[in-house]
């Protein structure tokens, strides 16, 4: 098209120059001939040429400005289409302004001129003014579709360090560098990192898997290594959104497609970078080169040279996307089942090898990992609409999210030694084993579950399921043991497993009440007295091999603060008025640590009996007269009225919170719960001598006094 615009003009132009010269002669020989209509013809048809050219060329760019500007997209055929609003007749002005024209034209000069800043150089005052345009223009659809239309991706990830080499004065004799902007090449990449999410969303998945593509190919290129770094650094930008309500905002992910996102996964995942052929002699001159100069290019040090660092990063604002590359669909067509116990087991194992691509110590990437499983988890994969998805299509949406969370938790939490997650992901870890506490109680039994998933029949339909991440002992130890470093974590992590007891204990009660037996009721007190000696456990772990850690490294003490307290809380109406009390590890070498484990085991000990004794007074197990012997038994001191009343009914209603703080009331907690009678236990046992066997069972899963890491295989025992 624009060779018959050119032609056009030509023609036009041809014609104005051959009737400017037969005027020129007739005017020099004295206008032998009448010309006037000959004159006004030429001029006439030459304008009407010109005019369909210039028409020509305003639809030909008003049709490159809407494809740049994702306004419109190529056809296959190649074809490309400006934008005509229904109900609007094709003209000029209509063409001009529906299609982007000016603000493609402006992204044009700035694509090409932030190419001649990172290729030639610039001042630092180019720059900001560079800077400033492209920021005032980064949302805008067009302009950012138009920027990276005019930008090759290769290009474009040589840009911000080229940018910041330019910027940037080395004086290689001394050994320093200096630079009036020195962070040109982070902002460039965090730019560049929002007009991708502004565009990428617009576009077809053809074109953002076309994209991806390009992308993965460039960071694979020979000798080109550095943009990795930049590429991380693009998928690094974020939104600060607080997604787990502790009042801290959390960097997440920007919105990009979908497509794209998964499609570079992929590619990230099987990264595999082109080496040097050092038999081929055309490789030699660039190796050449670039060892010349490897001293003076800048490196964007601060992102992790990780193919997988921004990947992961992007999916937290991207959940969707996430767990499509986690936990893919099984091709073949039709309906996908829920994953079988095999699947989940191989998927889990994948995705746990992930995990563990990266540093369990670079609190960055095991940040946004939390953050992924929290996003993956907390989303409403099924949808309530009638009739929107089948019961197949249920079943296996929330057995992949089940899977994608159990993969990367029990990834994060897989290291032999005791991981150390920054605060934010413990709230994170936190608040997302909190949705599941019968994931966690089961984690908490003998050997290891059979498979990553927990799949629980939903009352009597037959194909209604529900589906659950489970632990294995090593995961939920380091993971439990790191709630309880964060009394935010320990505080949503405890109340709910407090909340998931009283329920599972007022069911037994009145099981036993109505029919005498009480194998269901002591279920549920075993549960959570294991459960809570497994938290109490995976704390005293981590502060002796913390401890441990510090010996070898001839360090001070760790130092931390346990809040214990927080994940053993008192049930029901007392739930948060123990959770602020905090157990610190103040140690200096690891039998010092020993120590305060064994202090911790016994704090927490007593907390179970006072949060088992609690339940048991609301659930209405026993009689009056039951409780009035109980009382009378711990001596009915002025502590014991403050739990049970003198008409023999539970006081533990209505209490302040000063009161429930205060140690007459827990005295008098421990002094009933020590004379109240286990139900079906041995004549004369009490219930908390009854649950103390299922507390050490639990501390022992997750801290084997005896020596030895928990198990982390599924199905297997302690190893």
């Amino acid at each position: 098209m624009q060779t018959i615009i050119d032609n056009l003009k030509h023609y036009a132009e041809r014609v104005e120059t051959k009737r400017s010269g037969v005027m020129s002669v007739s005017l020099r020989e004295g206008h032998p001939a009448d010309l006037a209509g000959f004159n006004s013809t030429l001029t006439d048809n030459s304008l009407l040429l010109e005019g369909e050219a210039n028409d020509l060329q305003l639809r030909l760019d008003a049709a490159r400005a809407a494809n740049e500007s994702g306004l419109m997209f190529t056809q296959p055929d190649g074809t490309i289409q400006y934008y005509v609003p229904d109900g609007m007749e094709d003209t000029l002005e209509v063409v001009r302004q529906h299609n982007n024209i000016d603000i493609v034209n402006q992204a044009r000069s700035d694509a090409q001129t932030m190419l001649d800043y990172s290729q030639n150089g610039c001042s630092p005052e180019e720059w900001d003014a560079l800077l400033e345009r492209m920021r005032q223009n980064r949302d805008d659809p067009a302009y950012a579709n138009a920027v990276l239309a005019n930008v090759p991706p290769d290009e474009m990830l040589d840009c911000p360090a080229e940018l910041q080499d330019g910027l940037t004065y080395t004086n290689h004799r001394e050994g320093t560098s200096t630079s009036e902007r020195p962070n040109a090449g982070e902002d460039l990449c965090g730019l560049l990192g929002e007009m991708l999410s502004t565009a990428s969303c617009r576009w077809p998945d053809s074109k953002a898997k076309e994209y991806a593509g390009k992308l993965a190919d460039a960071t694979e290129a020979k000798g080109k290594s550095g943009r990795l770094d930049v590429l991380n650094a693009i998928l690094m930008s974020s939104r600060e959104i607080d997604v787990d309500g502790d009042g801290v905002p959390n960097s997440v992910g920007l919105d990009y497609s979908d497509a794209m996102l998964v499609e570079l996964a992929r590619r990230m995942e099987n990264y595999s970078p082109q080496e040097r052929d050092w038999m081929n002699p055309g490789d030699w001159g660039p190796a050449i080169v670039e060892a010349s100069s490897s001293g003076s290019h800048t490196s964007l040090s601060g992102y992790r040279h990780d193919p997988l660092a921004g990947i992961v990063h992007a999916m937290t604002g991207n959940p969707e996307a996430g767990l499509e590359w986690l936990v893919p669909e099984p091709g073949g067509g039709g309906t996908p089942q829920a994953l079988s116990s095999e699947d989940s087991v191989n998927t889990d194992r994948r995705i746990q090898e992930l995990v563990n691509r990266g540093s369990l110590d670079d609190q960055r990437w095991t940040a946004d990992w939390a953050l992924l499983a929290h996003e993956i988890d907390s989303q409403d994969w099924v949808t309530p609409v009638p009739g929107a998805m089948t019961r197949a299509e249920r079943r296996y949406e929330d057995s992949a999210s089940a899977t994608a969370v159990a993969g990367i938790l029990n990834g994060l939490g897989s290291g032999a030694d005791p991981t150390d997650l920054s605060d934010e992901a413990r709230v994170l870890v936190g608040t997302t084993l909190a949705r599941h506490p019968e994931s966690v109680v089961m984690s908490t039994k003998a050997d290891n579950p059979e498979s990553p998933v927990l799949e629980t029949r939903q009352g009597d339909d037959p194909d209604a399921y529900a589906y659950d991440p489970l632990f294995t002992d090593r995961a939920l130890s380091n993971l439990a043991g790191q709630t309880s470093l964060n009394q935010t974590a320990s505080v949503r992590l405890g109340e709910a497993m407090a909340d998931h007891h009283q329920a599972q204990i007022d069911v037994g009660v009145d099981q036993y009440r109505n029919t005498g037996d009480a194998a269901s009721l002591n279920a549920a007190m075993a549960d959570q007295s294991r459960t809570n000696g497994f938290f109490a456990g995976a704390a005293s772990r981590y502060g002796v091999e913390s401890a441990g850690e510090a010996d070898r490294n001839a360090e001070s003490g760790n130092n931390t603060l346990s809040f214990v307290a927080g994940l053993i809380p008192y049930a029901g109406p007392m739930a948060s008025y123990l959770v602020g009390e905090g157990k610190p590890f103040d140690v200096s070498n690891e039998d010092a640590a020993r120590t305060e484990a064994n202090e911790i085991k016994a704090q927490a000990s007593g907390l179970n009996s006072d949060q088992l004794t609690l339940a048991l007074l609301n659930s209405g197990l026993y009689s009056e007269d039951e409780l009035k012997a109980a009382a009378a038994r711990a001596g009915n001191g002025t502590d014991v009225q403050r739990v049970i009343g003198e008409d023999g009914r539970p006081v533990t209603d209505g209490l302040s919170e000063a009161e429930a703080e205060g140690t007459g009331f827990r005295n008098g907690l421990g002094l009933v719960g020590a004379e109240l009678p286990a139900v079906g236990g041995t004549p004369g046992e009490t219930m908390a001598e009854w649950a103390n066997g299922d507390f050490n069972d639990g501390y022992e899963r997750a801290y084997s006094t005896g020596g030895g890491d928990p198990a982390h295989e599924w199905g297997s025992k302690e190893e």
